[in-house]
């Protein structure tokens, strides 16, 4: 006779099953980076392939011709386009149920409520784990690249996307980095500073998004003209503004493991037109069926995501270092 309640594995794949779907927009709400990305349109699915690929648009195509009477115009082709690639990273988020557990929650409302914790505590852990890595370096294989490998405290050097930023000719490849000195420069002309070298015509910054010691110190510059704005406070996310950009504090709890995951005196200035997140369309996040254990008594459920961060223009992204 089965271990616990024979029906417990049903019910558990069931309601398993029923959260998946809504699981996509659950850990994107979690990071109001990934909630930024989702708002511009660029949380956007792909379909196959070794790599993602990301078109980019490197110059004009040179056909401008100024000319005078019969003068014949330039009809030579020029290279303005390319592609960046970039892996697919993997994640699963297991959620196991042991016999012990099964015989412990007989009743009927008892196997809801572990359903329930279990799955609960499930999502959490995509929701946290999405939101550490979208601020990774990409130095881990198996992790998404996220901002610190996209945004670069040094620019001009790596590989990115497979396109070698430290080469002359990739001078397009780099994004803007500055640094601060707390206490000693002004946070505000620092913003500014990097607004400006992140912004061409229409194409500027769309938010900021900082560690606690940018946000403290900029709220200081600020605090005695009273100059607080809360453009989108109903997320539940503490913000200020610069020139109409939020800026959004994604730290918060310094204490392991709770705290955010966007790296210590950081600030980064983000044009989310030119970023984004690209899951697979079949893994978004995806249930893998239940798998019963031959040697232990437990099976599992899990959730599979599958995708990386891309970005089309590094130029349009900049990053602040404070000390």
């Amino acid at each position: 006779m089965a271990a616990g309640n024979p029906n417990f594995g049903n019910l558990y794949s069931t309601s398993v099953d029923n959260y998946t779907d809504s699981l996509k927009d659950n850990y994107t709400a979690n990071s109001k980076l990934l909630t930024e990305l989702k708002k511009s349109g660029n949380v956007v699915t792909e379909d196959g392939g070794v790599e993602i690929l990301q078109n980019l648009e490197i110059a004009e195509n040179g056909a401008y011709n100024r000319y005078d009477g019969a003068q014949a115009w330039d009809l030579e082709s020029k290279k303005f386009a390319t592609a960046a690639s970039f892996g697919r990273k993997k994640i699963a988020v297991t959620m196991v149920v042991t016999g012990s557990e099964l015989m412990a929650n007989e009743g009927k409302s008892r196997m809801i409520d572990l359903i329930a914790s279990k799955i609960k505590n499930g999502a959490k852990t995509l929701q946290n784990g999405m939101a550490a890595d979208v601020y990774s370096d990409g130095s881990d294989a198996m992790q998404i690249g996220g901002l610190q490998y996209l945004v670069s405290d040094t620019p001009n050097t790596g590989i990115v996307g497979g396109i070698d930023a430290s080469d002359p000719d990739n001078e397009f490849w780099r994004n803007f980095q500055g640094n601060v000195t707390f206490g000693t420069d002004s946070v505000v002309e620092k913003f500014n500073e990097a607004i400006i070298s992140t912004t061409r015509n229409n194409d500027a910054p769309k938010a900021v998004f900082v560690d606690n010691a940018f946000y403290t110190n900029y709220y200081k510059e600020l605090q005695a003209q009273q100059r607080f704005v809360n453009t989108d406070g109903k997320g539940g996310f503490l913000e200020l503004a610069i020139n109409g950009l939020p800026i959004f504090c994604d730290q918060g709890i310094v204490a392991d493991p709770m705290e955010g995951k966007i790296p210590a005196n950081h600030a980064y200035f983000l044009n989310t037109d030119f970023i984004y997140l690209r899951p697979h369309v079949r893994r978004n996040p995806a249930k893998k069926e239940r798998v019963n254990s031959i040697n232990q008594d437990l099976y599992s459920e899990a959730w599979l995501w599958a995708g990386n961060m891309t970005t089309s223009g590094r130029a349009f992204q900049g990053v602040l270092i404070g000390q």
